[in-house]
This record gives structure tokens, C-alpha cells and sequence, in this order.
């Protein structure tokens, strides 16, 4: 049976909200340790949970502080990291003279092409990095000589790990 549940969490895109336990070990050499290792690095939207069985050996407070804190550090990295960018979504009405240049574009430039709808006219559902949004603008006034008809959607985030879309 476990002895001690420790926990830690940083949640908000800002890491706002901090909160840890230290489930009864002694105060500061569990909870704190654990979330102190969330902090630096750098995470956020992020919970950790940290399982001691007692063993029969005291560690004392040291070792309790290195115990958790490496515990935390093992978890963290077996469980994967997942990035959440933000990026804008755009509809984009255009002709189908100019599909394979779009996409082409598209593809170089990292932008994500959610789907496309094939009528009298080619529509495409993009996503765009918040950073890229004036050069996207930019791109679509050039390859449609200032005729692209297009609407912006709500912004949204796109979940990454190891560079892959999720």
C-alpha cells in the first residue's frame, strides 16, 4: 500500500494557479519539492503526482526533498511533453487555378490545412501561427492579386509532441 500520495499542479496558461500536498510528509519536503520541479521547467496546465511506499527506512528530511524531487523529474519525463501553440483559423475562398500554389505555400510555410471543400470555387480551412498571421494576410493578397476572399475564425490551439499534430 502506497504511504504518501504527493501532488502538485500548475494550471493556466500563465501558471496562475499553484497548488501542492504533502500528504503528510513533513512540511516542505514533499509538495513543495515537487512542484518546485513543474517550476523550473517552465510547465504549465501540468499535474504531478508522486507514490512513496515506506520501505522502513527514515530518509529524513533531505532525503525525502531528493526522493520527491526526482520522483517528480521521472514522471514528468516519461509521461511526454505535449506544446499547445496558438494559431489563428482562416477560411479561404479562392479559385481553382491557384489550389496547387496555396497548398504548396501552405505546406512550406508550417501552415496547417484543417480541410477542403471543393465547389464553383476551392475553400480551404487553415490554420496559422499567431506570428505568421500578417505574412498568411500578406500571402493571400499576392496570389490572388488582392481578390482572396477570406474570414478569419476564432483562434485556437494546436496540441504538439515531438513536432507531430496531435
Amino acid at each position: 500500500d502506497a504511504a504518501h500520495n504527493v501532488w502538485a499542479y500548475v494550471i493556466g496558461m500563465d501558471g496562475r494557479i499553484q497548488r501542492c500536498s504533502d500528504d503528510g510528509e513533513p512540511q516542505g519536503t514533499a509538495g513543495k519539492p515537487t512542484l518546485e520541479v513543474i517550476r523550473k521547467e517552465g510547465l504549465v496546465n501540468v499535474a504531478v503526482v508522486v507514490t512513496r511506499y515506506f520501505g522502513g527506512i527514515k530518509l529524513g528530511a533531505g532525503g525525502l526533498v531528493r526522493a520527491y524531487t526526482q520522483g517528480a523529474k521521472i514522471g514528468l519525463a516519461a509521461g511526454g511533453l505535449i506544446q499547445r501553440l496558438p494559431y489563428a483559423t482562416y477560411r479561404l475562398q479562392t479559385d481553382y487555378s491557384l489550389i496547387g500554389k496555396f497548398q504548396r505555400e501552405f505546406e512550406q510555410r508550417g501552415y496547417l490545412i484543417q480541410d477542403v471543400l471543393y465547389t464553383d470555387k476551392v475553400q480551404f480551412h487553415v490554420l496559422v501561427p499567431m506570428d505568421e498571421k500578417d505574412r498568411f494576410l500578406e500571402l493571400v493578397t499576392e496570389l490572388t492579386a488582392g481578390q482572396g476572399d477570406f474570414t478569419q475564425g476564432d483562434d485556437t490551439y494546436v496540441n504538439f509532441q515531438n513536432d507531430i499534430m496531435l
